[in-house]
């Protein structure tokens, strides 16, 4: 399991990734979001990624979380974690009332999430040399 804190705009916006097996992502999931585990367990086992708007849900973590499937191929947990990444951007516009007219908002979140990404998973690879 693996987690990702990627800041948006400051410290104070973040967007979390956790990446892992199904099992996993249910199980971290569900601390995250204070939900019951069914209700992560269905949308987890439905899709490759999900985003969630955690800033409209009456728990302690509001920053928008992305759970993705760590045994995806990655060119699909690529593309993925970038779909994702627009919603959670999105929930950050409008929990802010940011109108991104030229999309560079979006174009930048998901910019800063998808090399967040290739960072933390190049420091996994070079450090089991």
């Amino acid at each position: 399991m693996k987690k990702i804190s990627v800041p948006v705009l400051n410290d104070e916006y973040s967007i979390n990734v956790f990446i892992g097996t199904p099992q996993e992502l249910v199980k971290h999931g569900t601390k995250y979001l204070e939900f019951d585990e069914e209700t992560v367990k269905r949308k987890v086992d439905n899709c490759k990624g999900t985003a969630w708007n955690a800033f409209t849900m009456d728990c302690s973590n509001y920053n928008p979380l992305i759970l993705l499937n760590g045994d995806l191929p990655s060119e699909q947990a690529i593309s993925t974690l970038a779909h994702e990444a627009s919603h959670a951007s999105d929930f950050i516009m409008e929990y802010i009332g940011l109108a991104d007219e030229s999309g560079e908002f979006r174009a930048h979140t998901i910019s800063a999430v998808v090399r967040f990404f290739f960072k933390q998973m190049r420091l996994k690879v070079s450090k089991k040399r």
